[in-house]
């Protein structure tokens, strides 16, 4: 399957890398039909347990009570693992979606651009309240907000 380092992709869930219980799925090239990976195919077991080991993350507060700086470090490090695996990243998104190399790197770089740039936002972003007038009581919390999931369309899978 293609010429990448990895050809099964697992889920990440509690921390720890697993199968989905739904089986695996197979990425293809579209261009020739030629399997490229595999990747982890959950079901809703498997989204049940990813909400409540995020969950439980947020009710033990490990997060809440981590210095913002090593909060930053933990979603910069997402980027740093993006741009250390540019190439093969790229080569992925190249073979799988028909986007020319060059757009894909991009692509990639772009991707840690972001995780870099809401990592540094951790530890800069003050927090305050823009007064709305004189009826309004306005005031910031500092509390996470909690467990949140998304299911998205996109253009840039990275992005």
């Amino acid at each position: 399957m293609g010429g990448l380092k990895q050809n099964y992709w697992q889920n990440y869930v509690d921390g720890n890398w697993v199968d989905g219980g739904a089986g695996r799925l197979t990425v293809e090239n579209p261009g020739t039909g030629e399997p490229l990976a595999e990747i982890a195919l959950a079901d809703a077991a498997d989204i049940e347990r990813a909400v409540k080991a995020a969950l439980a993350c947020h009710e033990s507060g490990v997060l809440s009570s981590m210095r913002p700086v090593e909060r930053g470090r933990m979603v910069r490090g997402m980027g740093d693992y993006l741009l250390a695996n540019r190439e093969e990243i790229a080569e992925m998104l190249t073979l799988e979606s028909g986007k020319p190399y060059w757009e894909a790197l991009v692509e990639t770089d772009g991707a840690a651009r972001y995780f870099e740039y809401y990592g540094n936002q951790a530890e800069t972003v003050e927090g305050r309240s823009i007064p709305l007038g004189g009826d309004y009581l306005d005031f910031t919390t500092y509390e996470p907000f909690g467990v949140s999931a998304q299911i998205i369309p996109w253009n840039y899978p990275l992005e």
